[in-house]
């Protein structure tokens, strides 16, 4: 079976299967918006993405996961110690020599679909009507993550060029360089090392921060390399980045050391070659021209982006997490050899933390347009597409038949105490109340609400979909079975055998 062109991992942080699936409360919240009085059987829209299964969700060292930690499990396949990202369990928490010179980083998805390109003899870019191009074009400038001789290569008289894999892309409406998009890119022993202003001053010479690294390192940097003399033909190969943050990039935010990472991103690109574009505003997204670009960083907030339902109301020109998807798939699979997003719904564990209910569910709605929206974007046929959580937080479900999900449009009285209650509940957190006056108070106190320890839905379609996921698995299962689908990492040859246009570049 041939790989899949496409992946995409939607990833929305907080849902647990309390969240999703039947009599949910989000399909409830959709149609009380239109004054529907009672919770009916109804059914989100996730799951028209037919396969579903649960995934567990804990860490090395804990029972009830850290995002990061949760994050690494997801996008790298190793589980690893709460509060560390990108590297595994031999890493200790707020300690960068445990991270041994690099010995305990871990590869992502993103590193191994960027690494999917083949070698291409150069008479196949002749017979395809590609312009020739002399060995001086080929430094190591233009093949920073190749850990091979510079091309090119002679073998049998025969001249051959290394080509791009994937096309890679990030979007989230949280910040860039917050616990999931980071287990992309970076390897830190502490999530919280967004900036160097975080990060303890003995440090600072061994361990970049995050945002460094994203701009610095493979495979942030390279999200992608790109053959820039081929740029008009099939070799084509494009990045987008797209998200909040923007505090941990620049010398007016939190960085101590004056830099602009921005501007030091666009410089890497342009020294390359490159056509890299940077945006800040929806009106911006909107105008590119996506035919002349080839990579894109957007950030659109100092901090996360806002909740959905703040977005609308405010005077500040941000993008919805469905306009960036948008964009990020129609740029990115122009790439012939297929691409790799993963996307974030990080709002709804903030919403979670505060236990706000409202906005829980209305940050899954925005998901589920996001979804949507990919779902039309592409082949099913040839797209695998994931959506799961990294883990669960702290809202319930308990009631009797024909509960409200909010108090207001019939008040159900406990037989205790004569007090409302309604069918939405936190464990612990904020809204604690003593007296019970509140409707939705938490159970246990807490000024942040926690995170949950079950195993949370994972929602499938596409190639392999049917195979490779099924029952209850680990967590850090589900990157490996990406990659046999796709053909990424060491399941890379798999495709040469039943695909020659995974090898050689077909005319």
């Amino acid at each position: 079976m041939p790989p899949p062109k496409g992946v995409r991992h939607e990833h929305p942080i907080e849902s647990g299967p309390r969240q999703k699936g039947r009599n949910n409360p989000q399909a409830a919240h959709r149609n009380q918006k239109v004054h529907v009085k009672y919770l009916k059987y109804l059914v989100i829209n996730v799951i028209l993405l037919p396969m579903s299964k649960c995934s567990q969700t804990y860490n090395s060292d804990a029972q009830i996961g850290d995002s990061a930690a949760c994050a690494t499990a997801l996008l790298c396949g190793v589980k690893t110690n709460f509060g560390t990202v990108g590297v595994d369990n031999t890493a200790r928490f707020n300690q960068c020599e445990s991270l041994g010179a690099g010995a305990a980083a871990v590869p992502s998805l993103v590193t191994w679909a960027q690494e999917e390109g083949g070698m291409v003899p150069f008479r196949f870019l002749l017979e395809c009507g590609l312009p020739p191009f002399t060995p001086f074009n080929l430094t190591s400038e233009f093949y920073p993550r190749y850990k091979v001789d510079i091309c090119p290569l002679y073998e049998n008289d025969t001249i051959y060029t290394m080509i791009a894999g994937m096309a890679t892309g990030i979007v989230t409406n949280a910040r860039l360089t917050h616990a999931t998009p980071a287990a992309l890119y970076a390897h830190a022993p502490n999530r919280y090392w967004e900036d160097d202003s975080k990060v303890p001053v003995e440090s600072r010479r061994t361990c970049k921060d995050i945002a460094r690294q994203l701009v610095e390192d493979s495979p942030g940097k390279d999200i992608n390399v790109m053959f820039h003399f081929l740029l008009d033909h099939v070799l084509l190969v494009e990045s987008v980045i797209l998200g909040g943050g923007r505090r941990h990039w620049e010398r007016e935010g939190r960085r101590l050391d004056g830099r602009n990472l921005v501007d030091d991103w666009l410089r890497d690109k342009r020294r390359r070659g490159l056509l890299a574009h940077y945006v800040e505003t929806t009106e911006e997204l909107s105008q590119l021209n996506t035919r002349h670009l080839d990579y894109l960083l957007g950030i659109f907030a100092p901090s996360h982006m806002s909740f959905e339902l703040d977005r609308k109301l405010s005077t500040e020109d941000e993008p919805s997490l469905s306009e960036m998807v948008t964009t990020a798939i129609r740029l990115l699979r122009r790439n012939s050899r297929g691409f790799l997003l993963v996307v974030e719904g990080g709002r709804i564990d903030h919403a979670s933390h505060y236990n706000n209910a409202y906005r829980v569910l209305d940050e899954t709605l925005s998901l589920e347009s996001a979804v949507l929206v990919a779902l039309s974007e592409v082949d099913a046929t040839e797209t695998l597409v994931v959506v799961t959580s990294d883990h669960s937080n702290m809202l319930t479900l308990g009631g009797n038949h024909n509960c409200p999900v909010f108090p207001g449009y019939d008040s159900v009285m406990s037989d205790v105490d004569g007090r409302p209650y309604s069918t939405l509940q936190f464990a612990n957190g904020p809204k604690f109340s003593p007296g019970r006056v509140n409707a939705r108070s938490s159970a246990v106190p807490l000024k942040w609400a926690t995170h949950g320890g079950e195993d949370v839905p994972v929602f499938t379609r596409g190639p392999m979909a049917d195979l490779l996921f099924t029952g209850t698995f680990d967590q850090s299962y589900i990157p490996h079975a990406i990659a046999f689908a796709a053909c990424l990492g060491e399941h890379k040859k798999r495709c040469s055998v039943h695909a020659k246009n995974y090898t050689l570049l077909d005319c």
